[in-house]
């Protein structure tokens, strides 16, 4: 279901919930395959739910995940796609993404937690806000903002679409992904994300350097201004990484009134 959802939207993830999965394609005994009729694909998906497809960023995804983990039923997601997700108890441990580990233990690997995909999921996932542990659904919040970009045609009308073009275009055989993403235990795979790296910590600001801002005397005149500037950056005391800016208080119709001038040292 989550590969035809992907499929179906062209998303880079896709998933779905474990209620949404009712129909079992059992293939008979002492044989390799068997048909799919579209009886069975409208039995698959019995409720009519909506495709939706969301724009969003690594780190939003990794609060979808962490969000579902939370169910102790683990019913929230059931099966997903177009990412390898390891997890341990209410928490993913690990996002590996072709083949590539992106995420570890609270440290994203380069410039990942920014970058955007597009996430996939059916309508009933989309809206249902049930609280695991004091923890909203956030798709639910997204609905009504630009993340959301397809929330239009029912699933099964997709499906339909997507498996009778797949079918006709491989001499009537349909794809299976059977390999699990959703993986219960600890990424085992030899790449770690060391410290030491270029990486993201999760609760990093982005792009701000830790500083120390010194307030000097306010200057009000050009001439106060320059020699101002001229103090504080030739001054030994607070070393050689000074950044000077300008902070403007007002102006008026003779000039410039109030003009606050800081030294900034990186820590």
């Amino acid at each position: 279901m989550s590969s035809v959802y992907m499929r179906a939207v062209d998303s880079d993830v896709a998933f779905t919930n474990q209620g949404g999965v009712r129909y079992d394609f059992i293939i008979p005994e002492n044989e390799t395959r068997r048909d799919v009729t579209l009886g069975d694909i409208y039995s698959n998906y019995p409720f009519e739910n909506k495709i939706y497809k969301y724009n969003l960023t690594y780190e939003e995804l990794l609060q979808v995940l962490n969000y579902a983990l939370k169910d102790e039923s683990s019913k929230a997601i059931c099966s997903v796609v177009g990412i390898d997700c390891y997890f341990e108890d209410d928490e993913v441990n690990a996002l590996v993404k072709d083949e590539v580990l992106i995420y570890q233990n609270g440290i994203w690997k380069d410039g990942w937690k920014t970058k955007k995909l597009t996430v996939a999921t059916n309508e009933y996932v989309g809206v249902t806000d049930e609280v695991f542990k004091d923890t909203h659904n956030p798709l639910v919040g997204w609905n009504d903002t630009s993340k959301l970009t397809i929330a239009e045609k029912v699933d099964v009308e997709y499906a339909v679409e997507v498996l009778t073009k797949e079918a006709a275009g491989n001499d009537g055989f349909l794809f299976i992904d059977v390999t699990p993403h959703f993986i219960k235990g600890v990424y085992q795979g030899q790449e770690k994300i060391d410290n030491n790296e270029n990486v993201d910590e999760v609760n990093q600001t982005d792009n701000v350097e830790k500083t120390e801002e010194i307030k000097t005397e306010t200057a009000t005149t050009t001439e106060e201004i320059k020699n101002e500037i001229e103090t504080v950056t030739n001054n030994p005391k607070t070393g050689d990484s000074i950044v000077v800016y300008i902070s403007l208080i007002g102006v008026s119709m003779v000039g410039v009134v109030g003009i606050t001038i800081y030294k900034r040292r990186k820590l």
